[in-house]
């Protein structure tokens, strides 16, 4: 898909940025399960709580 993306043209920022934000979510989500799952404290969950899970929310929400 980003290959295509990138031959799309100007289109391909819009691509690539939402599957930046979309790794940026999962990281988040990963930190967070390893931290719930094996009781220790996973580096990166608490940037992932408070930044890129909201930040993320806020990018794929529709405003008006």
């Amino acid at each position: 898909m980003l290959v295509c993306a990138w031959r799309a043209g100007a289109a391909q920022w819009v691509v690539l940025t939402m599957a930046f934000q979309w790794q940026f979510f999962v990281n988040a989500f990963f930190h967070l399960a390893t931290w719930v799952m094996f009781a220790e404290y996973s580096p990166g969950a608490v940037t992932g709580a408070v930044v890129a899970i909201p930040a993320t929310l806020f990018f794929y929400m529709d405003h008006p």
